[in-house]
């Protein structure tokens, strides 16, 4: 009886997967076809500049790769206007210092901004035949001092439910998610398409997520070999409590003990209100913004490169050239945020010359 049971559940285990697939194929179907996965099109509202989000998983093959040959493409075609990266000084610095072209490291630690950079480099030499990506986010240390106080600011009101501290938790949470997670939750008066991830979390990114962790986990040891200790730690940790906690009956079903259940939840109760506040704001909506001034910036600055251009050679009859790209370099979880913040066009008090 026991063994009929298993063979049933098996059986409806294998039928919710062929639904599951057929509505993931469905939904991939329903999407627009020409748009690459992890990338987003857009014109910059000010100055017309089309811009190229390029969403990554930081450290991740697949990742590398895909930007390599965006940014490739885009120079073989002479449309690669600018490269701009989700980092500020002190990283790029850092990760120069620490793993030089050529090193061992370099290749060990290959990430998606060397190699678009390294791709660029070879359309985009200056004068003194240099190359230096628009290093587009917050500074380290000041974004590590905001996730310092929005930690305290959370802890506080947690421990403060009558003092309306869990109110402004679940507000700052619902508002945070559709700044920078899913936009359209705030229903904004702006139509526009974003990143799906029934569809674009494609098979090659998900299967280099375990390359990706432990380059992003020894190259944090490798800057700040503390908090890389830590964060390596963590993750093994985690790796070990699933391994361990979950168990596979004959024909691969998956059973959980009921305290893997109530440890899960606990672990939502607090991680949730605890983190959820660090990662929606400090980690991604007000570097949303700073990414969003700056690639503005670099807009106008392509702007009026092409309006000075263009009047210089007013008189000649030579064809006018195919747009200019802005291609911009970012960890997925900013692409929607980035978007939605360049799409609302504030905080922009310059005009194109």
């Amino acid at each position: 009886m026991m063994k009929q049971r298993t063979t049933i559940a098996i059986v409806v285990w294998r039928l919710m997967m062929m639904v599951l697939c057929c509505c993931s194929l469905v939904s991939a179907l329903q999407q627009n076809t020409q748009r690459i996965p992890q990338t987003l099109l857009l014109r910059e509202p000010h100055t017309g500049i089309l811009v190229h989000l390029v969403g990554t998983m930081h450290y991740n093959p697949h990742s590398v790769t895909k930007v390599a040959s965006i940014v490739s493409d885009y120079g073989k075609s002479n449309r690669l206007g600018s490269l701009v990266v989700e980092s500020c000084p002190l990283r790029w610095k850092l990760m120069h210092q620490k793993h030089p072209k050529g090193s061992m490291l370099h290749k060990l630690l290959n990430n998606e901004f060397q190699a678009a950079s390294e791709a660029a480099a070879q359309y985009l030499l200056d004068e003194s035949q240099t190359f230096v990506p628009v290093l587009a986010d917050e500074d380290i240390d000041a974004n590590d001092q905001k996730i310092n106080e929005m930690v305290r600011s959370s802890v506080e009101d947690y421990f403060d439910p009558l003092g309306g501290g869990w109110t402004r938790i679940g507000e700052d949470l619902l508002r945070g998610y559709g700044e920078s997670i899913d936009p359209a939750f705030l229903d904004d008066e702006h139509e526009a398409e974003y990143l799906e991830w029934s569809y674009d979390m494609d098979p090659e990114l998900a299967g280099g997520t375990p390359t990706s962790l432990a380059r992003y986990a020894l190259s944090t040891m490798v800057r700040k070999p503390v908090k890389g200790t830590l964060l390596l730690v963590w993750i093994s940790t985690l790796v070990y409590l699933i391994v361990t906690r979950v168990a596979f009956l004959d024909g691969g079903i998956v059973t959980i003990g009921w305290s893997s259940v109530y440890g899960f939840l606990l672990s939502l109760s607090l991680g949730i209100p605890l983190l959820g506040r660090v990662f929606l704001f400090a980690l991604l909506g007000e570097r949303n913004t700073i990414l969003a001034n700056n690639i503005r910036n670099e807009c106008l600055r392509m702007a009026n490169k092409n309006h000075n251009q263009d009047e210089s050679s007013s008189s000649s009859e030579s064809p006018q050239s195919e747009d200019q790209v802005c291609v911009v370099i970012m960890g997925l979880a900013h692409c929607n945020g980035v978007k939605r913040e360049l799409l609302l066009n504030n905080s922009c008090n310059s005009n194109v010359m």
